[in-house]
């Protein structure tokens, strides 16, 4: 039995026209979150403000994934579109793209919690630096272990007995192929826990919006949590749907596949949210100015979204 990451699919391929269109999302938001650190971020707020350091550690996991994702693209594309973990470019790209999926997602969670948090119980400059110590140690650490346990495991020889129901009976089989296949089921589970947590909070904060505590929350903030859910949203529902043959693949060959691209997408929408509402996300956690000259530049006027106090209407944008 090939062994294949959950949302690959036994029974379908990437039409290879999504080509072109993985590597343009991929490419876009490799380049937007990584470069979005680097000229929206003051890095020495990093570890000083938690709002702004669980933003900035989520673009850099966005970006390493989506880099990670691209050449796990390339390779599967040159390998007939077949996701086979026993090839070994695969199996090493997909261990990267479990682990950096997984704290991403941890990341995006940590993210919503502190922008409520910041509305209604702000935080110390103490307690900032202690919650970013525990959360960079904790997710990190974690990011590690499973690194490292899995490059343990490819570079060893171990194998066990598996009966996967074929009538050949138990078969001698990698033990890393096993367990990276159900780890990707693990992966799915904290996905879907993580959207929906997120997607919870972002309909509570909009819920709260005209409350006086959160007058001050910047539109654009909102707008980043709520967008994450819904980019992410179409893969955690069709994949499994194809995977159990509840969707007939055969019929819609390109749903699971436009589900995938939206999903690759997430770094260049959260990116350019980012960028255009940097000056109303300073405000709202306290950030000294830091991003570079040309990031100043283009935002000193003001920001794309506000949260107004004074207007009845509440948000006034400008574009």
């Amino acid at each position: 039995m090939v062994r294949r990451l959950h949302g690959s699919g036994d029974a379908w391929k990437d039409p290879l026209p999504m080509l072109p269109w993985y590597t343009l999302a991929l490419a876009l938001s490799a380049g937007m979150s990584l470069g979005t650190c680097f000229t929206v971020f003051k890095r020495a707020n990093v570890m000083r403000d938690a709002g702004h350091g669980t933003m900035f550690m989520t673009c850099v996991c966005l970006g390493l994934w989506s880099i990670a994702s691209l050449t796990r693209t390339f390779a599967i594309f040159m390998h007939d579109r077949s996701d086979n973990l026993e090839l070994p470019p695969i199996l090493h790209t997909s261990i990267a793209t479990e682990v950096l999926f997984n704290a991403t997602s941890i990341w995006f969670v940590l993210v919503a919690y502190e922008i409520q948090r910041r509305a209604l119980r702000p935080r110390t400059d103490s307690s900032n630096r202690t919650a970013m110590f525990w959360y960079t140690t904790v997710v990190y650490g974690i990011t590690a272990a499973l690194l490292v346990a899995f490059v343990v495991l490819e570079g060893s020889s171990f194998q066990l007995l598996v009966d996967d129901g074929d009538g050949r009976g138990p078969q001698p089989e990698s033990l890393v192929l096993f367990i990276i296949e159900r780890v990707s089921w693990v992966t799915h589970i904290i996905r879907t826990a993580s959207v929906l947590f997120i997607g919870g909070m972002a309909a509570w904060l909009f819920l709260k919006r005209r409350q006086v505590v959160f007058r001050k929350m910047p539109g654009g903030l909102l707008l980043i949590v709520t967008l994450f859910s819904l980019l992410h949203l179409p893969y955690i529902v069709i994949h499994p749907l194809c995977d159990t043959k509840v969707i007939d693949v055969e019929r819609h060959p390109m749903l699971p596949s436009v589900a995938k691209l939206v999903t690759f997408s997430t770094g260049a929408v959260v990116s350019l949210l980012m960028g255009l509402s940097v000056a109303s996300f300073d405000a709202f956690f306290h950030v000294d100015e830091g991003w570079g000259s040309s990031a100043k530049a283009s935002f000193h006027h003001e920001e794309f979204f506000v949260l107004s106090d004074s207007s009845p209407l509440g948000r006034r944008r400008r574009i």
